[in-house]
Parts: structure tokens; sequence; C-alpha cells
């Protein structure tokens, strides 16, 4: 059951949440380098007032601790800052809107329990009311009905009016209830009760036609009427003064939701108002210094350091200016130095590609000499090899000849080797012959002696063996004889063999060396040709190095244009590079101006 009192919490909780609140985000923006914050009290009415710490005595550990940490808070970098400075605000974002959220929900809570409550009870106390009413009405004017039937029909409305009473007091009894209620509602239902009794009472006597008695009963139903709407009216005083209760405590909400909401948002504005002014000195100034040392560049100022006063994104961004400053220092100091050294090379180059061209000339007239003395060369080497030809073909045609006459002098060694093979075989024929020639003569006397002993029956035999005998003497005489001849001439064969086998050796000996000198005569000719072609290569090798000298000449005259272009270049780079003004150099004068004075617009505090 509702009891009395608001929703929404307590004053002292919601300053409670409200400080822890106030209390967390002043931690944050002291961690961000803002101003702390005094706490939230009830005095204060929940209004921020940012303020700054008291300064602390000009003492020197003071001044070192304060410098100390303000170098730590530079030392912080923007995504740190920008990251706890968007959850301040976060914070600051979630706490109005948990605040509006809290405001509405004990708004829509008080409002949903006067229209579930407090409305509904009324409203069933109402319509309750309101059928009895007519019920009462009915009643009392159905003695007055001009017939029965409209009689019956009011005493049936009477009773259809009190049951849709009853079933709105069934409805309201139905709701949740507190022991206030029950009470008035206990009284109601007395009263109910009371009233209930008098109208049945009231409603059968008109039934039963009973006049008598029905002006005391329409009176006694009055008087419990009275009653009934009393103790009713008291029970609906209750609920719109509990209605009137909470919707009082939703207006306090309101101003108070309000009171605090306009607290925090002028809150929020503070605080972006110094969030905005810290990432202004955290970022503005350093663009604008840094916008002035590029400034400077451009003008050709390099002589003012870059100082580095933070380890933050700006910081390092400044630290990277100062490198590149210094580079660009030595880079330009390098830039002049080679400058006036290509200078003075380019005027050496310049003497020197002079001189070489009065020696390309030289050269180039030497070089026509020399290609003339090639062309004769060449003259005198082509009649050389034509006559080297000629020879080689002589000593060709006399290689073929003696080849041939060495080849005759192998057939005539052959023919001698054949008629020594003829001879030795003569003398084994003459020898076949001298042996049966001596066999003979041995079986001619065998026969004599044979034809001795057979007396005159073999004289005639003795006288054929005798004959026998002469002619196989004879017979070996002659093969003597012809032994003898063969055997001589065996020996001349012999010696005309090896004197044709040595002229053969001889003739195939001058053969080779024919045959060599016509190999060389070849290498001459082939050489002789080799040399012709050489020399050709030469005469136009000869010819080229003229042209290329003469080339190189043309182009020894355009280094020489080009080298003194070069150092009139070089002193164009001298000068351009005069303008910048080095680190190292005495008497510079600063002649930048701050960039947030030139640029007009630029943001700075």
């Amino acid at each position: 059951m509702w009891h009395g009192g608001p929703c929404l919490p307590s004053i002292s909780r919601l300053h409670r949440r409200f400080a822890e609140s106030a209390a967390v985000f002043a931690l944050c923006l002291k961690f961000s380098g803002f101003a702390p914050l005094e706490p939230l009290t009830p005095s204060r009415k929940r209004v921020f007032r940012a303020r700054r710490p008291t300064a602390a005595p000009a003492t020197g550990g003071g001044e070192q601790e304060r410098k100390a940490k303000a170098q730590m808070l530079k030392n912080w970098t923007i995504r740190w800052r920008l990251r706890l400075a968007v959850a301040g605000l976060a914070c600051l974002v979630l706490i109005i809107g948990g605040l509006a959220l809290l405001g509405l929900r004990d708004t829509v809570g008080s409002l949903r329990e006067v229209y579930g409550k407090e409305l509904a009870s009324t409203r069933w106390l109402g319509e309750s009311e309101v059928h009895i009413g007519r019920a009462r009405a009915v009643v009392l004017r159905a003695p007055q009905a001009p017939s029965d039937e409209i009689k019956a029909a009011d005493v049936r409305k009477g009773t259809e009016y009190w049951t849709e009473s009853e079933k709105a007091w069934q409805a309201y009894l139905a709701l949740p209830s507190d022991a206030e209620e029950q009470r008035l509602a206990a009284q109601v239902t007395s009263a109910r009760q009371a009233l209930k009794e008098a109208f049945s009472l009231l409603q059968n006597s008109i039934a039963a036609g009973q006049t008598d008695g029905y002006y005391a009963q329409a009176a006694v139903l009055g008087k419990r009427y009275t009653s009934y709407v009393d103790a009713n009216d008291a029970l609906k005083a209750l609920y719109d003064a509990r209605a009137k209760s909470s919707f009082d405590s939703a207006v306090s909400t309101y101003d108070r939701l309000f009171a605090v909401t306009l607290c925090a948002i002028v809150f929020a504005v503070v605080a972006a108002i110094l969030t905005a002014r810290s990432l202004n000195r955290a970022i503005t100034r350093p663009l604008d210094e840094v916008l002035e040392h590029f400034d400077e560049i451009a003008q050709g100022d390099l002589q003012r350091p870059v100082p580095v006063t933070s380890n933050d994104e700006m910081g390092r961004l400044l630290g990277a200016l100062g490198r590149m400053k210094a580079q660009l220092d030595e880079t330009v100091a390098r830039v002049r130095k080679s400058a006036e050294a290509i200078s003075a090379s380019a005027r050496e180059i310049a003497a020197g590609n002079l001189d070489l061209s009065a020696r390309t000339e030289q050269q180039a007239a030497s070089l026509e000499e020399t290609a003339a003395s090639m062309v004769q060369l060449t003259g005198t080497v082509r009649q050389n090899m034509e006559h080297a030809r000629q020879a080689n073909q002589l000593a060709r045609q006399a290689s073929e000849q003696t080849g041939a006459g060495d080849t005759a002098m192998v057939e005539v060694t052959e023919t001698m080797r054949a008629i020594d093979a003829g001879s030795a075989k003569i003398r084994d024929i003459i020898a076949l012959i001298d042996g049966i020639a001596f066999q003979t003569n041995i079986l001619a006397l065998n026969a004599a002696v044979e034809a001795a002993r057979a007396g005159e029956q073999g004289r005639g035999f003795a006288v054929v063996a005798g004959e026998v005998r002469t002619l196989a003497q004879r017979s070996a005489s002659a093969a003597r004889d012809i032994k003898t001849l063969i055997e001589s001439s065996a020996e001349r064969s012999a010696q005309g063999s090896r004197i044709v086998g040595e002229a053969g050796a001889a003739m195939h000996s001058i053969a080779t060396s024919v045959q060599r000198v016509t190999d060389i005569m070849a290498e001459i000719s082939a050489a002789s040709e080799e040399q012709t072609a050489g020399i050709d290569q030469v005469a136009r090798a000869v010819t080229q190095m003229d042209e290329v000298t003469q080339q190189n000449a043309a182009l020894v005259e355009q280094a020489s244009a080009a080298a003194q272009s070069l150092a009139e270049q070089a002193e164009s780079l001298k000068a351009a590079v005069a303008v910048f003004r080095l680190s190292g150099e005495p008497g510079s004068i600063n002649l930048h101006v701050p960039y947030h004075e030139r640029l007009p617009g630029a943001l700075h505090p």
C-alpha cells in the first residue's frame, strides 16, 4: 500500500550522491591540470563553484615543487588530456542525465501511483456512490408510478443499480490498502450494510403495495444514505489528500531537479571553458610557435633555436622541428661549401677542357697521317699476299709432280721385289733339277752296274744307262750354269731393289718436303690474307678514331662551354644559399614577427 511522502530519494541522499559524483569529477580535473572544485554542501544550495588553490608561500622548496608539478602536467600528452577532458565532460553528462532520469523515474512513479491507486480508488468509490444514488432515486419515485408495470420496473432498476454499486465497491476492495483505508472502508461497509437493509425494506414494501410506512421508511433510507455518503466522502477525501501530496512531491522534485540540473549545466559550461583554455594553452600556443619557426625558415633565418618545454605531442613536434631546423642548417652549410667547391672545380674543368681541346686537335692531325700510312701499308700487304698466293700455287704443282714420281718409284720397287721373288723361285727349280740330275746319274750308275753284271744281255741296257748318265751330267752342268746366272742376276736385282728403295725413300722425302713447303706457303698466304684483313680493320679503326677524335674535339668544346655554364650556376647557387642566415654566423638580426600577430583571427589566449 502507498505510504505518505514522495517516492523520490530524500534530499540528504541526493546531496550525498551528487557530492560523490562531484568528488570523482574533481579528481579527474585535478589529474587533467584543472583547478580543484570545492565539495558540495547543502548550505551552498548545490551550486558548483571552481576556485584556484590557495597559493603557497614563495619559498624555495614550494617553488620547485610547483615547477615540478607544472612540468609534469606539461609532459602529459594531448591524447591523455583530451581523453581526461572528454571523460570529465562525459561524467558531467552522465551526472546530469542520471539526475534527470532519476527525477523522471520518480515523477513517473508518483504519476503511476496516482493513476493506479488514488485515481482508481476514487473512480470506484464514485461509481459505487452514483449507482446507489440512482437506486435510491428510482425506489423513491416508484410509489408515484402511474401503473404497476412502471412501479415494478423501477423496483427492478433499483436492484440493478445496487448490484452495479456492489460490483464497483468490490472492485475498490480488491485494490491494495493500508490501515487507514481499511478503517474508513470498514465504516463505508457498515454504512452500506445499513443502507442496504433500509433499501431492501423499502423495496419490499413497494413491491407488496404497502404504503402505510412508506414515508417513515423513506426517511430512514435518507438518513442512512447520508451516513453512507459521509463515510464515502471521508474515504475520497483521504485519496484526494494523498493525490495532492503526490502532486506536491512531484512539484518539489521538479524544483529540486531543476536547480540541480541548472547547477550541473553551469558546472559543465565552466568545465568546458577551462578545458578549452587548457587545450588552447596546450595546442594553439605551440602551434603559433611552430608557425613562427616555419616562417623564419621561409625567410632564410636558421639561427634561432627551437625551445622544447614539454614532452607531449606538441613538445615532440617542436623537438622534430628543432632537429629539422638544425639538419637544414647543416645542409645549407654543406651546400654552400659544395657550391664553392663546384665553382672552383668548374673553373678548373673549363681550363682543362681548353687544354684538352688543343691536344685533341693535335691527336686528330696525327691520326690523319696514320690513316694515310695505313692505306699505303695495306697496298703493300695486298701485293705480298698476291705473290704468296702465286708461290703457293707453284708449290702445290711441284708437290703434285713429286707425288706422281713417288708413286712411280713405289711401283718400280714393287716390280723389283717381284723379280727377286721370281729369281728365288727359279733358284728353287734349278736346285730341284740339279737334284733330279744327281739322282738320275746315280740311277744310271746303278743301271750300268746291273747291266755289267748281266753281261751281254745287259749291254744294250748299259749303253742306254750310259747315255742317260751323260744326259744327267749335262743337265746337272746346265743347271749349275743357270744357277750361277740366276744368282748373279739375283744379286744385281737385289742391288737394283736396294737402289730403287733408296731412290723411293729420297723421292718420298722430297715429296714430304715439297708438301711441307706447300703447307708453309698456304699458311703464308692465309697469314697474308689475315694481315690484309687486319690492316683493313686497323685502317677502318684509325679512320673511326679520327672521326671519334673529331667528335671528341667538338664534345670537349661543348664540355668547356658546359663547365663555364656550371661555374655560372655554381655562383648563382652560392648567391641563393647566401640568403640563409646560419646559426654559426655572427651579426644576425631576428626579423620574424609572431605568427598570431601576422595571421588575423588567430586563436590565442
